[in-house]
């Protein structure tokens, strides 16, 4: 038998053994180290099992490095030590295997006396477990999408559930709905779960998230990740492009795994399933040449593209022709929005129902050489075919109060003779200069959209809107700070004969002047929601109606008050049906955290004993 000296002196043999339990030597003269199990069978009489020939092998070698006969006394103590600590190691794996049996048995009881026994005996079925998992897909898709720079793989969260059991296992991977998101990270592409997915999808459609890294020294260049996912172009259901403008210098971001390869690949692709068409950019940059691939693609089933700050204008007419939804986002005066009126003058988009429009007001566009001029379009030019449009503004307080109404021309040149539903999201920091700001001046905003007339015969872009939305959203500041200010507007209501039902959400208290009410009749509406802070609601008394306790809004209240006597006056008040308002109190809970959500309605009747009160307060302006 091989004695435990010679196999644990060999080199090759030498192994760091190490478990943090300290063992003690029979002789005292002898230190027992740590160890650790070796990554070598154990027979049942503890002595190291091994092939016969390597043990041949390693008695020689042993031979030859103790022929020297000064180091004999050496040996055996070495000898001596070794077995020592093959011994307690021994000893020591016993008793662990032992602890560990003990342990397993106790959890294993103390398992099956807390679950209940239907747990044990009654698994979850494929048909639910695979719904689950479309729903877990489907979440992780969308954050994917909406984040800016984009980290949490939605294939990932597929790869953690299949690793539960044997159940989970073979349910996702029988489903190629859930491997359908072939994406990788900025700068790493994960080739190994990109070709994972590929494979596990089969002949399912595909979402593809491809990255264009743009080098000022070393042009533009793709990762891998399109290599591997060009043979299956047919496939192509929804494809992201974000454009990723890489920065030199010490503070430059972590390097690239994989290869980077040219734009060449991007080129003459076929993509007959392709119905979603996303491109991303950074509005601090330009693209110059980068997106001339995209006039060699081939679309034709194309219905919805998404648009940041790059307008594909050299994709091909026909590619425009069967779609019904674009999203843009874009800073005027620039040349895209140009290009997206030329397309539209020129009726390439016949079918479009939903036009998305966001007016980004990014300071980096505003430069010198940048700046379009205003749009060679006629004025009031129909887009018959759009039923809705939302517009998103993102404003800044110091451009829009000294705003040079430069970018008025550009929307104001469209007119929807058909769009019955508008919705409109004004986006304005709460800051000066850095400093906090409690009042934001939104009439600059809505400037933009409406044009700044008391003739309502002067404007009519929206002959049968019945349904208009607003949406504020502040920032700069706390939820519960910004509830303790103040958002002023003009809302040109006469503008929109056709008006029925008005939604406002603000995360600010709200002061609509009342300028245009008294001089322009105004629509006969029928409901009307607020939703912000500082209502007062959740004081008032539910029981009693006339409680004026909820009367803490002086500046909202004095422009309903004045929109009924209008239409009062008018002779439609009749027509009116009731009045919504829903507060959100911060601060609820007692340690002064906490939202809670209080809403009131005011059918027609109550409202006329409402406004009989008096406010508890006087309004700050009108």
């Amino acid at each position: 038998m091989v004695s435990y000296a010679i196999l644990l002196h060999h080199p090759l043999l030498a192994i760091s053994w190490n478990t943090g339990v300290e063992t003690q030597s029979s002789s005292p003269d002898i230190a027992i180290p740590s160890v650790s199990p070796p990554f070598f069978p154990i027979s049942p009489r503890g002595a190291f099992v091994d092939d016969h020939n390597q043990m041949v092998i390693q008695l020689e070698m042993t031979r030859s490095l103790h022929r020297s006969s000064e180091r004999k006394e050496e040996n055996a103590a070495f000898r001596a030590s070794s077995r020592t600590i093959v011994v307690a190691y021994l000893r020591q794996l016993y008793f662990t295997i032992q602890d560990f049996s003990v342990t397993i048995s106790l959890l294993r009881t103390r398992y099956r006396r807390k679950m209940p026994p239907k747990f044990l005996t009654t698994p979850i079925s494929e048909d639910l477990l695979s719904i689950i998992f479309e729903y877990v897909f489907s979440a992780s898709s969308a954050k994917f999408e909406v984040e800016t720079t984009p980290q949490n793989l939605p294939a990932i969260s597929i790869l953690k559930l299949s690793h539960v059991n044997r159940q989970f296992r073979h349910t996702s991977l029988s489903n190629p709905h859930l491997w359908t998101y072939i994406a990788g990270e900025v700068r790493y592409p994960t080739m190994g779960l990109v070709n994972a997915c590929i494979e596990r999808s089969r002949s399912v459609p595909l979402t593809v998230n491809l990255y264009v890294y743009i080098n000022p020294f070393y042009g533009p260049s793709c990762d891998t990740l399109l290599e591997a996912a060009r043979p299956h172009a047919h496939r192509w259901r929804t494809v992201h492009f974000r454009f990723v403008h890489i920065r030199t210098g010490p503070e430059c971001p972590r390097a690239f795994a994989g290869v980077l390869r040219g734009l060449d690949d991007l080129w003459d692709i076929s993509t007959p399933a392709l119905e979603h068409l996303a491109l991303y950019d950074d509005p601090a940059t330009l693209l110059k040449d980068e997106l001339d691939f995209i006039e060699s693609w081939n679309t034709p089933a194309l219905r919805s593209l998404v648009t940041e700050f790059c307008f594909p204008s050299k994709l091909p007419p026909e590619s425009f022709q069967a779609i019904t939804s674009l999203e843009m986002k874009s800073s005027l005066p620039c040349a895209d929005f140009c290009d997206l009126l030329t397309l539209l003058r020129a009726s390439k988009m016949p079918y479009l129902t939903d036009l998305i429009l966001h007016f980004d007001h990014h300071e980096n566009v505003r430069q010198p050489g940048i700046l379009s001029p205003a749009p060679n379009v006629q004025p009031d030019f129909p887009l018959p075919s759009v039923q809705r449009l939302h517009i998103m503004n993102y404003s800044k307080v110091n451009w829009d109060i000294h705003s040079d109404g430069s970018e008025r021309p550009y929307f104001l040149a469209l007119s929807f003779p058909n769009v019955r539903e508008l919705s409109i999201t004004l986006v304005a920091e709460a800051l000066d200069y850095g400093r906090p700001r409690s009042f934001v001046y939104l009439h600059e905003s809505l400037d933009r959209i409406f044009k700044t007339t008391i003739d309502p015969s002067e404007d009519r872009r929206f002959p049968l809107l019945s349904r208009l939305h607003i949406n504020i959203c502040s920032y700069g500041f706390e939820t519960d700070v910004l509830a303790g200010g103040l958002a002023s507007f003009e809302l040109r209501k006469h503008l929109l004969p056709s008006l029925e039902e008005l939604y406002i959400n603000s995360n600010m208290p709200l002061d609509i002047s009342t300028y245009c009410i008294a001089k322009c009749d105004q629509p006969a509406l029928k409901r009307i929601e607020v939703d912000m802070p500082g209502l007062g609601l959740g004081s008032a008394s539910e029981s009693s109606v006339d409680d004026a306790s909820f009367h803490t809004a002086p500046e909202l209240w004095t422009w309903l008050r004045t929109l009924a006597s209008s239409l009062i006056a008018q002779g439609v008040w009749h027509e009116f049906e009731e009045l919504v308002l829903t507060e959100r109190v911060y601060g609820a809970e007692s340690d002064g955290s906490g939202v809670k959500i209080v809403e009131r309605v005011f059918p027609r009747d109550m409202l006329v004993q409402v406004f009989k009160k008096p406010f508890d307060k006087e309004p700050q302006s009108g």
